[in-house]
């Protein structure tokens, strides 16, 4: 039949090799990776067969990719398209940010600047949106097929990633225009009070107009 086996190894010690309810636990914990495995696999669109020992990867999978294709298209319709979400997450992660950065420690001290802030928080957002890293992942393999109908069910699916892709992108500039925004509000709010202590210039006491240039 053919097909790809992946092959995992877990990490046990010698105790825990020796005694039965280790064997039975390393037994499980294989048999998790394994399936979890199978499942990042099929997400992408493979036909997979987990086992105990192994698993196989088959081939595309028509169906896998309909499923893929349903889930990107839900992203789009769903978080994707919520820009008030994202704007909440930064601002709460930027005020945060912004509060322990009043003292950043000593060998980190541009932990607290406006850049690292406005970075952290867009980092903070794409690994909310999960989506990017799950396609930067994807970047090496190469998904082709030699079938007309894989063909197109591969290309709805990249046409679609594309899609979220950009908005992905989108969202974190968002983010990290807010994040800017949030750390621009102390000096605002301080040459406010600057300009209320120094008061109206003379022509404004007096109740006469401003001047007009010329």
């Amino acid at each position: 039949m053919g097909g790809v086996q992946v092959w995992t190894e877990t990490a046990e010690t010698a105790e825990t090799a020796e005694a039965t309810a280790g064997a039975v636990s390393g037994q499980v914990s294989r048999w998790m990776v394994h399936h979890r495995l199978a499942r990042g696999l099929a997400r992408v669109g493979w036909h997979t067969d987990p086992s105990d020992g192994h698993v196989l990867v088959l081939g595309w999978s028509p169906s896998g990719l309909r499923y893929r294709a349903r889930l990107l298209q839900a992203a789009l319709r769903g978080r994707l398209a919520d820009y008030q979400a994202t704007a909440e997450s930064a601002v709460t992660c930027a005020v945060r940010l912004q509060a322990g950065a009043s003292t950043p420690p000593q060998d980190a001290p541009h932990a607290g600047s406006q850049a690292a802030i406005v970075a952290a928080t867009g980092a903070h957002v794409r690994t909310l949106l999960r989506w990017p890293a799950e396609l930067a992942e994807l970047t090496c393999i190469e998904r082709s097929s030699q079938v007309e109908r894989l063909q197109l069910l591969l290309g709805q699916v990249a046409g679609l990633e594309v899609k979220v892709a950009a908005a992905c992108r989108q969202h974190v500039r968002i983010a990290r225009a807010l994040a800017g925004w949030v750390c621009d509000q102390p000096r605002r709010r301080h040459s406010r009070r600057r300009a209320a202590r120094a008061g109206p210039g003379p022509a404004m006491a007096a109740g006469l107009p401003p001047a007009r240039p010329g």
